[in-house]
């Protein structure tokens, strides 16, 4: 794997630093104790738009997955704490979740793939 160290200086691929990290996280703190593919993914959505919204970094607010991301994420900008952690709505996140695999099952569906059943369990254990 090459590194392009200038890539780390550019908003978006900070972000994806930041997404990419929330999945190392979450997999280093759950050893051995699964996480559903939807909970990790709304993770680290919502880790990638918290790191862009306090650098004020301008995002896409539309299409299926960013409606219930902004609608969660705003949610805990709005709480008012800055101190973690931070409480999420477990409605909200379950509507991401939702967005998010369906999106995944459309983007599989349209390469001749499907989504396993393994990844679509909801909840985290």
């Amino acid at each position: 794997m090459n590194f392009d160290p200038n890539l780390a200086w550019n908003n978006d691929a900070m972000a994806t630093v930041v997404h990419e990290s929330t999945h190392a996280v979450v997999d280093a703190v759950r050893i051995g104790r699964p996480i559903s593919y939807g909970d990790n993914e709304v993770a680290a959505y919502v880790a990638e738009t918290l790191f862009k919204i306090n650098k004020g970094i301008q995002f896409n607010k539309t299409g299926p997955v960013a409606s219930p991301l902004f609608a969660l994420t705003s949610s805990v900008v709005g709480s008012g704490t800055n101190n973690p952690p931070f409480n999420i709505d477990q409605k909200k996140g379950f509507s991401l979740r939702v967005a998010i695999l369906a999106v995944y099952k459309q983007m599989a569906a349209s390469q001749g793939k499907s989504v396993p059943a393994t990844v679509m369990p909801l909840g985290i254990p």
